[in-house]
């Protein structure tokens, strides 16, 4: 694979977008930042130089759906359209995936790794490797969310006077994700977003969210402390354990 080829083409593709637009631009750093973090756990895990280079790619175009998605639909809700299934769409039937003169050996793992990024949990498969770089995929895209709301300011934390909802509380305390269709509040979705780390599946990936403290830089940004002290506290005690 030619990286440099990829990043032009990428950045071209991007570029027939407005990129005075805010979302567009954003969703073009972020893909960077993802390829940065896929490129980072891919090597704690020692995995090969190809395998780094692959992973990393797959990072970088993982939400190339998003664009057309912002184009049309202003949003990034997936109700209107599934941006992950969109992006693998894109690159494999309507062969965008030809510019980028990647070797159609790696096009199984790349479409399986894409179509799976945002979904609640990665399809069951046999195969080690598609669920391998699924999950190191998983893993950077959710530490650069978590990054981005706390340092980046890409967006803010929005907090309410409202109490969390008991079903997304139950959950989090059950160490499991929240579902997005269980939010009925900002506070939720503070919740909501933190509760990205249970699916965190490497510890190599924890170790990277526990060097830059940013469950400690998540919790210094948001106003109502007493409110989601106990959540942060069993996040810490959660990440401790693992």
């Amino acid at each position: 694979m030619n990286l440099e080829l990829i990043m032009n083409e990428f950045d071209k593709y991007v570029n027939s977008f407005d990129s005075k637009d805010y979302d567009i631009n954003y969703k073009f750093r972020h893909s960077y930042r993802v390829y940065e973090l896929c490129n980072k756990i891919s090597k704690k895990l020692n995995l090969s130089d190809e395998d780094v280079l692959l992973v990393s790619v797959i990072g970088l175009l993982h939400d190339i759906g998003r664009f057309e998605q912002l184009k049309e639909f202003s949003t990034y809700s997936d109700v209107n359209l599934d941006h992950a299934e969109f992006g693998a769409k894109l690159l494999f039937d309507e062969g965008l995936i030809n510019k980028f003169k990647i070797d159609n050996k790696y096009y199984d793992i790349i479409k399986f790794s894409i179509r799976n990024h945002n979904k609640y949990k990665i399809e069951e498969t046999n195969d080690y490797r598609k669920s391998m770089f699924a999950k190191i995929l998983r893993d950077a895209d959710k530490i650069d969310i978590i990054k981005a709301s706390i340092i980046y300011d890409d967006y803010d934390i929005s907090e309410c006077e409202n109490d969390i909802s008991k079903k997304i509380e139950r959950s989090f305390m059950n160490n499991k994700q929240s579902k997005i269709g269980d939010v009925q509040n900002d506070n939720d979705e503070v919740i909501l977003l933190l509760a990205f780390l249970f699916d965190i599946n490497y510890s190599a990936s924890l170790k990277i969210m526990k060097d830059e403290n940013l469950v400690e830089k998540f919790y210094f940004k948001i106003k109502n402390k007493e409110l989601f002290k106990p959540y942060f506290e069993h996040m810490k005690k959660y990440i401790k354990e693992r």
